[in-house]
């Protein structure tokens, strides 16, 4: 008779293999059929064994391939051709058989994934410049989370419906490129080009401004451009204490101010508003120190040498700082010249051959104010 067998799995392959019959009942073992058998081993299948639907992925089998080496269990999930070559038809998943030209066979499973059916980008919408919108894109079907290739970049790991913030400095048109799921199969076509139009925000500026240093009860003029909304002004200090208002105001309608300063010391007037669309992104300000209006002290005794000669250089006179003052007048006899440090509390001068004898004398000011004159230093 006929006894078939299977060779069990995992028997190392080669020669000196032999067949005996073994009963149990009666025991009895039977003589081998006296001829080495070789077992062959079984292919081995590599390659990716998922792919998505509309797309293929490729199996190698190991040896040599036999007549018809490559077979699907299920053509409707997924076919494959002689080169192992498996296309992806419908989503489930399909036994796929290799056989060598040994007869020897073996399987692997491949999984057809469904795509996601539609990916829509969208979100137009209005900024000012320096600020940021979101983009979302709506994602039908595949497996979370997906990767979203845009024209503005990439965001892994994305759910579907989550926002995506872009800060363009120009008007952006966005697109997307491409939507792929976690099993790596992408949208057909993805769609949607949202626009974020972006307008300027405006740069507010002074038109007119007090220097660097004005005086303590005298009007100032703080003005910035007209034509802009919710003007928005800062000003130091406590009306009617720190300062008045002599025209104008400091409502959000009004674009300019003339203030009295009735208190000395750095003072700080801001601006911001808007251009009716966008805010600016930060205010403007104007600083100048306020000064007592009303007096300057008289500069003291000179200090410095009385006793010169005709054709002397370099001869320095000064005296003490007069707090409150800007800058200095010398006045000095003929043919006297200074070399350095003019305007200052501190000079240099150069007597000429014919220079006189006479008197060295000296104020001081600021932008409201010159004081009374110092004490004569005579020269001679």
């Amino acid at each position: 008779g006929t006894i078939t067998g299977t060779i069990p799995v995992g028997t190392t392959s080669g020669t000196g293999y032999r067949i005996r019959v073994i009963g149990s009942t009666p025991s009895t073992t039977g003589s081998s059929n006296g001829t080495n058998l070789f077992i062959n081993a079984l292919p081995t299948i590599s390659g990716t064994l998922n792919t998505c639907i509309g797309s293929n992925t490729t199996l190698f089998g190991s040896g040599t391939a036999g007549g018809t080496p490559w077979l699907s269990a299920s053509t409707g999930v997924a076919t494959v051709n002689s080169s192992g070559v498996v296309n992806g038809v419908a989503s489930g998943t399909s036994v796929i058989n290799y056989t060598n030209n040994l007869g020897c066979s073996n399987t692997a499973t491949v999984i057809v994934n469904a795509r996601p059916s539609a990916a829509t980008l969208s979100g137009s919408s209005t900024i000012c410049n320096g600020n940021s919108a979101s983009l979302s894109v709506a994602i039908t079907g595949g497996s979370s989370p997906y990767s979203v290739v845009y024209s503005g970049g990439t965001v892994n790991s994305y759910t579907s419906g989550t926002a995506i913030s872009v800060s363009p400095n120009t008007t952006t048109s966005y697109s997307l490129t491409s939507v792929t799921d976690a099993n790596g199969c992408t949208v057909a076509s993805p769609s949607g080009i949202p626009t974020v139009t972006v307008n300027a925000s405006p740069i507010p500026s002074f038109s007119t401004q007090p220097g660097v240093s004005s005086c303590q009860n005298v009007d100032v003029t703080y003005t910035t451009q007209s034509g802009k909304t919710n003007y928005s002004w800062s000003v130091p200090g406590v009306l009617n204490t720190d300062y008045s208002i002599s025209s104008g105001s400091l409502s959000s309608s009004s674009n300019t101010v003339t203030l009295k300063w009735l208190t000395t010391g750095s003072k700080t007037v801001s601006i911001n508003y808007s251009n009716g669309t966008c805010s600016a992104a930060s205010p403007i300000s104007s600083t100048a120190t306020i000064i007592n209006s009303t007096s300057l002290s008289a500069p003291g005794s000179i200090s410095g040498s009385s006793a010169v000669i005709q054709g002397q250089a370099g001869v320095t006179y000064s005296v003490v700082a007069v707090l409150g003052a800007t800058s200095y007048s010398w006045s000095l006899p003929s043919n006297v010249s200074i070399t350095s440090g003019s305007g200052t509390n501190s000079i240099t001068v150069s007597y000429a051959s014919n220079a006189s004898n006479g008197n060295i004398s000296v104020t001081a000011s600021n932008v409201c104010v010159t004081s009374a004159s110092s004490p004569n230093f005579a020269v001679s």
